[in-house]
């Protein structure tokens, strides 16, 4: 028998960082959200309503109206529906009007 030892003996630890290391680095990192996927201030927005300009986010757009919410609401709804927007409803839920 040999005494010699064949190959380098590395802790499990270590092993477990190696291969963790490996799969991170050859895995395809998912997309992250940027200003490049949506033009926030191409959306569609009410008559008359304020940008609030004191958001130094380029992707993060807010704006005010002058209006209550029970008449602001179904206005942007509407608004909404007249350039194609579909409310969201997760698989299962039933869509009515009232959501």
């Amino acid at each position: 028998m040999s005494t010699i030892r064949r190959g380098t003996q590395i802790p499990a630890r270590w092993r477990l960082l190696a291969c963790g290391l490996f799969l991170v680095a050859s895995c395809s990192i998912a997309a992250a959200a940027d200003e490049g996927i949506v033009d926030v201030h191409a959306l569609p927005q009410l008559e008359g309503a304020v940008e609030d300009t004191s958001r130094p986010d380029p992707y993060r757009v807010e704006y005010r109206v002058p209006t209550p919410q029970a008449v602001t609401l179904p206005a942007v709804r509407k608004l909404l529906s007249a350039n194609s927007w579909v409310p969201y409803a997760s698989g299962g839920e039933e869509h009515h009007a009232e959501v």
